[in-house]
């Protein structure tokens, strides 16, 4: 990650996410309703999701430029977005 603006909203991101947790933690220890629960849960998981598609946004950017930028590298950093692409469907 290079950008420092793509920095700064992630780690926004995921210390909200991180503060939901917590909270996740705190409700599971108060014994609060499990419907409660699960809607700070889900709250946490699409914070996780806006930072994926984020560092996934940032990061075909920067292989797209380098891919155009240096016709010797463009294989690689297909190859390199391709494999990313791979690992998230298997999450």
């Amino acid at each position: 990650m290079e950008s420092s603006e793509c920095a700064k909203k992630l780690l926004n991101l995921l210390k909200t996410t991180r503060g939901q947790v917590d909270a996740v933690i705190a409700m599971v220890d108060e014994k609060k309703q499990c419907s409660d629960i699960l809607v700070q849960l889900l709250s946490a998981q699409g914070l996780l999701k806006k930072c994926t598609v984020l560092l996934l946004e940032n990061q075909f950017k920067k292989c797209l430029i380098d891919a155009v930028k240096n016709a010797e590298d463009r294989e690689n950093k297909i190859d390199e977005m391709i494999s990313i692409l791979s690992k998230l469907s298997k999450a």
